[in-house]
């Protein structure tokens, strides 16, 4: 493969993305059984999913490919019940569904496949408990349950966040050093404080907010970031604060799934001169 002149288009983007998973399907068509192209197929349906899901606006077609991702991966698990990564796979799989069901308008859809994914990193953190980048995962799962289910719940937005919470301070206790860790748990403090002031726990929301507010000046991180980050919360010391709609910070995925072999086809390539999938060998 070549790679020659300008970033493609969007559009251009699009198209080769689609060509790459036709390819993989064919190549599983004749080989079902192969693992390299079980994976790769796993890859292209991860990346199609997440674009068509962030990228292109195709909220429908990631719910469609999504759930084709589902099947793969079930069957992988079914053929492999050992392999720790796929159901961390799996659980990646449902955050792709949960922002495309979000983005179509299907909160109830989006909060219970955030639920499921949060339960299957639960199971795969407990199987592998040394892995960090597997706590990371869940933790960030956990997070954006909280930021779904705020609208339906506040309650169950703050029980998201206290797991959240308590994963990124393992984190951050194993590698203090860590900017992106300290940052979200600092972030974690937010919901909180909305869900005690909604139960009319003033006071404790006044130093809830004083916490968080704390934790995000306290961050060693870039000015730009900081600066984004700090919100208002220095300004609703000063009670009472004026009504707002809820800060939500954008739910994060960390594409390719973790179960996957690394693919590119999420990645804009320059001009594309020639592709071959790989072997099936």
């Amino acid at each position: 493969m070549k790679l020659l002149g300008p970033p493609p288009s969007s559009a251009e983007l699009d198209i080769f993305q689609q060509d790459i998973l036709r390819r993989w399907r064919e190549l599983y068509g004749r080989y079902p059984e192969n693992r390299k192209v079980r994976a790769g197929l796993g890859a292209a349906l991860w990346d199609r999913a997440s674009s068509a899901a962030q990228r292109f606006n195709k909220p429908q077609e990631a719910i469609t490919v999504g759930r084709e991702l589902q099947e793969n991966i079930r069957t992988g698990m079914a053929n492999e019940p050992k392999n720790k990564l796929l159901p961390a796979a799996y659980a990646g799989c449902l955050g792709v569904l949960a922002i495309a069901y979000e983005a179509v308008g299907e909160k109830d859809k989006a909060v219970q496949a955030s639920e499921e994914a949060e339960a299957f990193y639960d199971k795969a953190v407990e199987d592998d408990p040394g892995n960090l980048r597997l706590l990371a995962d869940a933790a960030d799962a956990a997070r954006n349950l909280s930021y779904r289910a705020a609208s339906i719940s506040k309650k169950r937005s703050r029980d998201a966040e206290l797991i959240a919470r308590e994963r990124y301070r393992t984190l951050t206790a194993l590698d203090p050093a860590n900017a992106e860790w300290r940052y979200n748990f600092a972030m974690t403090h937010m919901m909180e404080c909305y869900y005690l002031e909604g139960d009319g726990q003033i006071e404790a929301a006044r130093q809830a907010f004083k916490r968080f507010d704390s934790l995000i000046q306290n961050l060693t991180l870039n000015r730009g970031m900081r600066a984004s980050s700090r919100i208002t919360a220095s300004k609703w010391h000063g009670w009472p604060r004026p009504r707002a709609t809820m800060p939500m910070p954008a739910p994060s995925l960390r594409p390719p799934n973790p179960g996957f072999r690394r693919s590119t086809t999420n990645s804009p390539p320059r001009r594309l001169i020639a592709f071959r999938p790989a072997s099936a060998g």
